[in-house]
């Protein structure tokens, strides 16, 4: 998803933008640093969308029409799920700038959200086309997710005997420890980043991110089991057909699991032990309970209007 800059910690329920490092245990019981970077962002801040949405409607008043705030305006009505308006804005703006990057990639996410894949996949193989190395040269993912939910279109337990994006092992390979860093290239970088603007959008079971988390579990045993558990626990619910294979993976990370991880009063404290089953469920109940978007708190300026005047 394109645009989504709200970032919330799961793990640890504070919001920053430090680089830390943590000590993290892999799957052999190996002790090394990590860089700090594991989030998801649980749900759009709904006065955050409304402030914005707001402050270009002045800029319409104003008469300023430029196709960079008609596209923001229509990224913040995906926001708030107005789908179908935000999907004719983002085609009327490909109509004139069909070689814009940001209009091309947001035009991908609002036939996604329309349930218009076949379109999604045709915009965003276009986007990468015009950029391929925006969103931090991450957009690869975005297809393989689309491509995925495609496939279960015909498929429906296409996730169950497939993975998403087949580098899993290829992650494991590369892997390379060093004295302060736990990771070589930006593999996890990018499957954590488009998770981290999808997560958001995904409110009800989703076969597709559920097996993307799982395989970002599956992807961490080389770095964090303790990252992993929480993937497996996260996956599991949005994709119940795992259970299974999550419980499975998630009883060996607790057999395994050292009682004390080193690093003494550092931040490592918050890898110490692994989660109790309460503190998982805690987790979960918040993701399941998120509040829906209240549209009522949201006005809307003429979507046709606006189309009219897109200079």
């Amino acid at each position: 998803m394109k645009k989504i800059v709200l970032i919330i910690f799961i793990l640890f329920s504070t919001k920053s933008n430090a680089c830390l490092n943590i000590f993290s245990i892999d799957s052999t019981g190996r002790v090394h640093h990590l860089e700090h970077y594991f989030f998801f962002p649980i749900e759009f801040r709904q006065d955050y969308i409304s402030k914005n949405l707001k402050a270009l409607e002045s800029k319409f008043n104003k008469k300023e029409y430029g196709y960079k705030n008609i596209s923001d305006y229509g990224a913040y009505l995906l926001m708030a799920s107005h789908f179908k308006e935000g999907l004719d804005l983002f085609r009327a703006l490909s109509k004139k700038y069909p070689a814009v990057y940001e209009v091309t990639a947001n035009i991908a996410v609002a036939y996604e959200l329309n349930g218009n894949i076949d379109s999604a996949i045709y915009w965003e193989k276009t986007a990468i086309a015009i950029n391929p190395i925006a969103h931090k040269n991450t957009e690869w993912v975005h297809l393989k997710i689309l491509e995925a939910k495609k496939k279960t279109l015909s498929d429906p337990d296409w996730c169950l005997n497939n993975n998403v994006t087949g580098i899993v092992e290829l992650i494991k390979e590369r892997y390379v420890f060093h004295q302060n860093e736990g990771e070589e290239g930006n593999m996890f970088s990018d499957l954590i980043y488009q998770l981290e603007e999808r997560f958001s959008f995904t409110y009800a079971e989703d076969k597709v991110v559920g097996k993307l988390i799982f395989e970002l579990g599956d992807a961490y045993q080389a770095a964090s089991t303790f990252r992993s558990y929480y993937c497996y626990a996260i996956a599991k619910y949005l994709y119940p057909a795992l259970s299974v294979s999550a419980d499975e993976k998630m009883s060996q990370i607790k057999r395994t699991y050292p009682k004390e991880a080193p690093g003494g009063n550092s931040v490592s404290d918050r890898e110490k032990k692994l989660p109790d089953d309460s503190t998982v469920k805690k987790l979960i109940y918040r993701i399941v309970n998120r509040p829906p978007i209240n549209n009522n708190l949201f006005t809307f300026i003429n979507i046709e209007k606006l189309i009219s005047n897109i200079q």
